[in-house]
């Protein structure tokens, strides 16, 4: 268990409180281990019979909502990844076409990551509703105690749902997406593009024959050079700056098997 992301993130307290009348405390080892994920235990109150009943559709709703929005992101990507399937089969298997249509594809894949950042940041306010009431609700239904994780969840749920927010920023958003898929394809639209030159230029033995092989038509080397340099120079600051507040965001995280596991 990971804690929610977002705005929902459990407020550390110094300490487990102590157990009700009746309660048992948590084990040590188990205190110990949710503390590790900055999270501690406090005495709370069972929900009743209608309200569980009402937070079960709620939390039904809330993960398909979270599904629409996740095949939305399949969606981009698909699009993402055929787009530079395409561009580099008609670069490499037409004659006569000039090695800037891969630059140009860089562009498309920076607006398909735009389009995608925008729906991952709807996507993240369904997760973590769904987070939240992972961890708040249905753990202390899974361990059969009427403690609850410290916080005030129930409040925080109500005033989201009373009032949606973005739970990452644009630059976050942008940086995730870049990260995990559209880092690699960048990638290779530039092999591609480099590739490309290679193969249509010869001789091509030094650097200095590599850029004046840049030149097509009235546009100079140099502008090829400098829009590469200043694209991908780009790509690596929204990387950095959307990186450093989501690091700590992975929910899925890698388990230890032992012995005594059951093969889930």
């Amino acid at each position: 268990m990971h804690e929610p992301t977002g705005s929902f993130s459990p407020s550390p307290m110094p300490g487990p409180s102590p157990g009700g009348a009746g309660i048992p405390p948590l084990p040590p080892t188990k205190t110990q281990k949710l503390a590790k994920l900055g999270i501690t235990w406090v005495q709370g109150n069972p929900l009743p019979a209608d309200s569980t009943q009402g937070i079960i559709h709620l939390y039904r709703g809330e993960v398909g909502r979270e599904t629409a929005w996740r095949q939305r992101l399949d969606t981009t990507t698909n699009w993402a990844i055929i787009a530079t399937s395409a561009m580099i089969s008609v670069a490499y298997g037409t004659a006569g076409v000039p090695h800037f249509l891969l630059p140009l594809g860089s562009f498309l894949l920076l607006l398909l990551l735009m389009i995608e950042a925008r729906r991952y940041r709807y996507y993240d306010v369904w997760r973590s509703r769904t987070r939240l009431l992972e961890a708040h609700f249905f753990v202390p239904m899974l361990l059969h105690d009427v403690r609850l994780p410290q916080g005030d969840w129930r409040k925080r749920l109500a005033d989201d749902l009373l009032q949606p927010s973005f739970k990452m920023s644009w630059f976050e958003a942008v940086a995730m997406r870049l990260k995990r898929n559209y880092i690699w394809l960048f990638l290779v639209l530039f092999l591609a593009w480099v590739g490309k030159i290679v193969n249509d230029v010869h001789p091509l033995d030094t650097f200095g024959d590599f850029y004046r092989a840049l030149r097509t038509g009235p546009i100079p080397s140099w502008f090829y050079l400098a829009m590469t340099l200043v694209f991908h120079a780009v790509l690596v600051v929204l990387l950095i700056l959307g990186l450093p507040r989501r690091e700590r965001e992975a929910a899925i995280l890698k388990r230890v098997e032992r012995e005594t596991d059951w093969p889930v």
